[in-house]
């Protein structure tokens, strides 16, 4: 991961489906990496990442390793489908009781 200092236009930001506010993450792709920033602070720095971490790092939020990370539990899922499933975190500490 580094900081990206290079300009930023002509780049197509893409937010969460269930990110209904201005705090959210913004990630897009420019050109071999992926670039992450905050969609609250735009002058904030950039992360940039090789498509292999990056990866790495949507298969470990498709297994739950970052669940105990939140704040708070969004139980939704996008466009609002149905309740999500627990992650193995949630499954370690005994929580099985969640809508199919």
């Amino acid at each position: 991961m580094s900081i990206d200092p290079t300009p930023l236009e002509n780049i197509t930001w893409r937010t969460s489906l269930t990110c209904e506010s201005a705090g959210c993450v913004g990630v897009a792709r420019q050109g071999d990496f992926v670039i992450v920033r905050s969609t609250s602070n735009l002058e904030a720095p950039v992360s940039k990442f090789t498509l292999e971490e990056w990866g790495h790092f949507l298969a470990g939020v498709k297994q739950g390793d970052f669940d105990d990370l939140a704040l708070e539990r969004q139980e939704v899922t996008p466009r609002g489908s149905a309740l999500r499933r627990p992650s193995r975190v949630e499954l370690a500490a005994g929580r099985r009781n969640w809508p199919s």
